[in-house]
């Protein structure tokens, strides 16, 4: 008798939890995935994003518009090198002076060969008149009161790119005073000048 009482009281207690079993499923477990770091990096600048800016910058510099500015090669090289301090004889970004980084800027972006000194490449030169100035002439200037002392490539716009004796690479305007009573010539580097080459698609030089 007491053995079916048991089994009757088993069998109530079992069913309610079947039942609430039923009413609450077993609950599912799900795996977070965490990406790994590279995922999480930031992308790379766009190329075409950093070209436009670098334009805007030096259309700001030169109060003109970005169109006008196309030569993307010759403003990243002058970013390169803006703010470098003046030394003179200098070649490199440890200091550098008006002729060697003119010379940089011409044979890195037009492929001209100059030899340093203003004098020097004044003479590889046809004379230009100041309203024929175009990007990538040179302009000559007499600083220290003696003749051509000074050099810089003009950009446009009355502004040139040169190696200032007391700020370094920096932008400047043909109408500053100091400049306006200094300036002397502009010119444009000349196949027929003896000694100035160019640099070929092949790398080599011509006459």
């Amino acid at each position: 008798m007491k053995f079916f009482l048991f089994l009757l009281i088993a069998i109530l207690f079992i069913k309610p939890i079947e039942t609430i079993a039923g009413i609450f499923p077993t609950p599912h477990f799900y795996t977070l995935t965490v990406p790994h770091k590279h995922q999480l990096e930031t992308p790379p600048p766009n190329p075409i994003e950093s070209i436009s800016v670098l334009l805007i910058k030096y259309g700001i510099l030169l109060d003109t518009t970005v169109e006008s500015i196309q030569n993307q090669p010759l403003y990243a090289f002058i970013d390169e090198w803006m703010g470098v301090t003046y030394r003179y004889g200098g070649k490199d970004k440890k200091g550098i002076d008006c002729s060697h980084f003119a010379a940089k800027l011409m044979e890195s972006i037009y492929g001209w060969q100059l030899p340093p000194g203003s004098k020097s490449q004044y003479e590889l030169c046809d004379p230009l008149d100041i309203t024929e100035l175009k990007e990538g002439d040179l302009l000559f200037f007499n600083t220290s009161g003696g003749g051509i002392s000074h050099v810089a490539v003009y950009l446009g716009n009355k502004r040139f790119v040169h190696a200032s004796t007391q700020k370094g690479v920096r932008i400047d305007h043909l109408e500053f005073p100091y400049y306006k009573r200094t300036f002397l010539f502009a010119g444009r580097v000349s196949t027929d000048k003896t000694g100035s080459r160019k640099i070929t698609d092949n790398g080599q030089g011509a006459n």
